[in-house]
């Protein structure tokens, strides 16, 4: 419930009230979905970054691609894509080692004006 309402203020471009909802639905899920939480982590460091809350949105993603690892989720992979990306045009140090970090983990950002 708490992903889902979190996805209608994303679409309604409230991002800052889908936050708390997506931050929820993560705390919600338990060890046996781990691929779910990877990709509701992703959409929540997704979120975060576009809210321009850069450090916390590097720590989701990182967390992210490093349960990933082995998953084979297109959906996520695009979703870390995008938070790489998204990263990647931020002039800071934390953004720049976020990108180099997702990187070491698999995740490359897209071409810039791709996101």
């Amino acid at each position: 419930m708490d992903y889902a309402t979190a996805a209608w203020h994303v679409e309604t471009g409230q991002l800052a009230y889908a936050i708390p909802f997506l931050r929820s639905a993560v705390e919600l899920l338990g060890p046996t979905y781990s691929r779910n939480a990877a990709l509701y982590r992703a959409r929540l460091a997704e979120v975060l970054m576009k809210a321009g809350n850069v450090e916390e949105a590097c720590a989701e993603a990182v967390a992210s691609a490093s349960a990933a690892k082995g998953m084979t989720s297109v959906r996520l992979a695009d979703r870390l894509r995008s938070v790489a990306s998204l990263a990647a045009r931020v002039d800071t140090v934390m953004a720049r080692d976020c990108v180099e970090e997702l990187r070491s983990l698999g995740v490359s950002a897209r071409k810039l004006g791709t996101v």
